[in-house]
């Protein structure tokens, strides 16, 4: 999961935005600006009525859409973010109350990817993967379809299938499925894995109030650590890399020192 994902699961003010990265480029950041919000209240909070009932600025509740623009010098990309926003009062050292906006993110346009995979993960996955971010603030319930269907599509990558050997060919259960991978292949461990996201996909299918998107991305994690163990990276991690860097360094230190 990227890093940024998880942070907008919950309503955030301006300055806690998170660096995100841009779907065009993948290098430069998609920063939410002030002057770029447009602001739209609920009717009743333009009203008179609301002005002589109530007036309380944390009441206001609407949406909002914003214009993205790519911080990377050759892309300058446009992305649309949508939600919801709130008002809420803030410390001040002035006497004067002051307020400012929260905001619950829905999604983006063009989709986001919030999944994170190494190693040589099949395009096939990673594109049933990137469906979460189009779905995983707004309708957490299709996030998880997506999840399952790309343990569907991780099956089929490993050579799985998907029907049955008799003569009727009928369709297999996923629970079936994974299964008959972990008995071909015992050796790799991630029967408990597979079936965890199996059981959230299945059960988002009956019931929507069982995933928020915090939920989801924990799910998704589930995926993501499974594609670590049958799709490894096949050059060190950045650390490897950093230690190896280091220990350069120091080396070289030690023979500048061995020659004064």
């Amino acid at each position: 999961m990227k890093p940024f994902a998880e942070k907008l699961t919950e309503p955030i003010f301006l300055h806690q935005w998170p660096q995100i990265e841009c779907p065009y480029c993948n290098v430069g950041a998609l920063p939410l600006e002030e002057d770029r919000v447009v602001l739209n209240r609920d009717p009743y909070f333009n009203t008179t009525e609301f002005d002589v009932n109530d007036g309380e600025p944390e009441s206001i509740v609407g949406t909002f859409a914003a214009q993205t623009i790519c911080t990377a010098i050759n892309c300058k990309g446009t992305t649309l973010v949508y939600g919801d926003f709130t008002v809420h009062e803030v410390s001040s050292f002035s006497n004067d109350r002051q307020f400012e906006t929260k905001y619950s993110v829905r999604g983006f346009y063009p989709p986001i990817d919030v999944a994170e995979t190494a190693g040589a993960v099949p395009d096939a996955i990673k594109a049933e993967l990137s469906r979460v971010g189009s779905f995983v603030w707004n309708d957490p319930r299709a996030a998880a379809t997506a999840l399952r269907a790309s343990i569907e599509i991780l099956l089929d990558e490993q050579g799985i299938p998907r029907l049955s050997t008799n003569k009727n060919h009928a369709p297999l259960y996923l629970s079936t499925r994974i299964d008959n991978f972990h008995e071909a292949h015992p050796e790799v461990d991630v029967k408990d894995l597979l079936d965890a996201v199996r059981i959230v996909g299945n059960s988002n299918t009956h019931d929507s109030s069982l995933t928020t998107a915090g939920d989801l991305l924990r799910t998704m994690e589930i995926v993501e650590t499974a594609l670590d163990h049958l799709y490894p990276a096949p050059t060190p991690s950045k650390y490897a890399n950093s230690n190896i860097e280091a220990k350069r360094i120091i080396a070289e230190e030690q023979q500048r020192k061995g020659r004064e």
